[in-house]
């Protein structure tokens, strides 16, 4: 059988880290499948990537099938739009679209319910063909747009970004298997790819990873750290859980490797307390204005 993970294997006596994973996203994932694929395992529906609105469906369609460097996706009122084709007449190098001529090729609608494409412009089966093609894109995710769903996934299982660009991350051993599960259920939905490889646990693989951690710690500190005094309530609960996200990340890492990461943990604390000072004050101000 295939490996559509790309685990590789290892000595069982050789104790691991976790795993180092990247992916490579490929076509369309199959909306229904992937539905399918999340709900047997059990997964929290909501989870799932964020459909795109109709409306943003219908203009990807049209710039797949009628888009190209000389058109332009104009939008009208309302879910619609024209295909616009570009002339260029103009002589000026310098200037190549100062005389440029436009011409609507056809314009094109959604009903009411965003359901059935309309158009007085283009022949009936044009129009069935189009609608043909959005109703196969309202079923897929385009996996371009993907990329920040891994991440957030990934994330999950406190991951750590092995790179500051990202696109290279290090699962601890205790998500391995949550995260080698996702990859398979993307797989099966898609022709996208999750990888990963087994980082041995030793004291190289310690240093290394307690580095990455405590560069991605100050980093997503500092973001949470900004404009604290002048957020409300409901902002500042929302830091003090992801500044609790943060804390829980760093006990899996000391579980890990079985040590305790003093800096990081005062670190996180003291955001957490600048933050609950900041949520007192604000409750204490939402209290005095009713």
């Amino acid at each position: 059988m295939a490996n559509r993970v790309g685990v590789i294997a290892v000595d069982s006596t050789v104790q691991n880290a976790g795993a180092v994973t990247w992916w490579r996203l490929s076509g369309d994932v199959d909306a229904q499948r992937l539905f399918r694929a999340w709900d047997a395992r059990g997964w929290d529906i909501a989870d799932l990537p964020t459909q795109p609105s109709n409306a943003s469906t219908l203009r990807r369609v049209l710039r797949e099938k009628c888009g190209g460097p000389r058109c332009l996706i104009q939008s009208l009122n309302g879910a619609a739009f024209a295909v616009v084709d570009v002339a260029v007449v103009s002589t000026d190098a310098a200037a190549p679209m100062a005389d440029a001529e436009y011409t609507t090729r056809f314009k094109v609608r959604l009903d009411e319910i965003d359901e059935l494409l309309e158009s007085d412009s283009l022949t009936g089966s044009e129009l069935a063909h189009l609608q043909t093609e959005y109703d196969r894109a309202r079923s897929t995710y385009e996996a371009s747009t993907l990329s920040g769903w891994l991440v957030g996934q990934v994330e999950q299982r406190k991951a750590i970004r092995l790179r500051d660009t990202g696109g290279i991350y290090f699962v601890p051993e205790g998500y391995v298997q949550s995260w080698r599960a996702f990859g398979e259920v993307l797989a099966s939905a898609s022709d996208s790819r999750v990888y990963e490889v087994p980082a041995v646990k030793n004291e190289q693989a310690m240093v290394a990873l307690v580095e990455a951690l405590s560069q991605e710690l100050q980093s997503r500190v500092a973001l949470l750290d900004q404009d604290i005094a002048d957020r409300g309530v409901r902002g500042l609960r929302s830091k003090a859980a992801r500044c609790e996200e943060l804390a829980e990340k760093v006990r899996v890492y000391e579980s890990l490797f079985s040590v305790s990461l003093d800096a990081l943990n005062d670190m996180v604390s003291r955001l957490d307390g600048r933050i609950v000072e900041a949520t007192l004050v604000a409750e204490a101000e939402a209290t005095s204005g009713h």
